[in-house]
C-alpha cells in the first residue's frame, strides 16, 4: 500500500480521506470551507400572529404564516429551511443547532447567540460558526390591515346568463352588505 502525503502540508493522508487536489481534509476544508454564514441575520417577528421573515437586503417584505410559538424553534426552522439549505451542496451536510439561553434573556429577548456545527457525510470533517440572530418585534402587512380595519378586495361579477338588472340587485346587496356590517359609506 502506497502511503499519500499532503502536498500543502506534508502529513500523511489516510486511505479515505484523499480530496480533490489529493490534499488532506485540514489543507482542503481551510481553502475550500464546508459552508460560510454571516455573523448577523435579523428575523422579525410579527407580535400578532407569530409570522415572521428574514430581513435582508432585497427586503421583498414576505412574511411567512407560522402555527409554532417558541421563537428559538422558528429561528431553528428559519436556519435550516431558508440559510443552511442554500449553502454549497447542503445535501453533504448535516448541521446541529444549539442555542445559548442566556443570551436571549440578558437581551430581553432582543437577539439570540447560536452555535452551528456543520459535518460533512462523506468525510470526518466539521466546521462550528457562531451567529447572532437579531429579533425585531414587528407587526405583518396583514396585521396591519385587520387592527387598523382597513380591507381591500377584488368582487368580479360576470354576466352569463343573467340580465343587467339581477347584476344591478347582486351590487346594490354588496353594497349593503358593507356598508350596514361596517358602518362604511360605500358607493358604486
Amino acid at each position: 500500500m502506497v502511503k499519500r502525503f499532503c502536498p500543502k502540508c506534508g502529513d500523511s493522508i489516510p486511505e479515505g480521506d484523499i480530496n480533490a487536489g489529493f490534499f488532506c481534509n485540514k489543507c482542503y476544508y481551510g481553502e475550500n470551507p464546508l459552508y460560510n454564514l454571516n455573523t448577523e441575520y435579523t428575523v422579525a417577528f410579527c407580535t400578532n400572529c407569530n409570522a415572521y421573515k428574514i430581513h435582508s437586503e432585497k427586503d421583498t417584505n414576505k412574511w411567512i404564516i407560522n402555527d409554532e410559538k417558541d421563537p428559538l424553534m422558528i429561528i431553528k426552522k428559519i436556519l435550516f429551511e431558508e440559510i443552511l439549505v442554500k449553502q454549497p451542496t447542503p445535501e453533504k451536510m448535516r448541521y446541529e443547532i444549539e442555542f445559548d439561553n442566556e443570551s436571549m434573556i440578558s437581551s430581553n429577548q432582543n437577539y439570540v447567540i447560536c452555535k452551528i456545527t456543520g459535518s460533512d457525510v462523506n468525510h470526518n470533517s466539521s466546521k462550528i460558526e457562531i451567529c447572532k440572530i437579531n429579533i425585531k418585534k414587528s407587526i405583518c402587512n396583514n396585521c396591519v390591515n385587520l387592527l387598523g380595519k382597513r380591507f381591500s378586495c377584488v368582487i368580479q361579477l360576470r354576466k352569463g346568463s343573467k340580465n343587467d338588472s339581477d347584476l344591478d340587485n347582486i351590487l346594490k346587496d354588496i353594497v349593503n352588505y358593507v356598508n350596514n356590517k361596517h358602518l362604511l359609506k360605500v358607493e358604486v
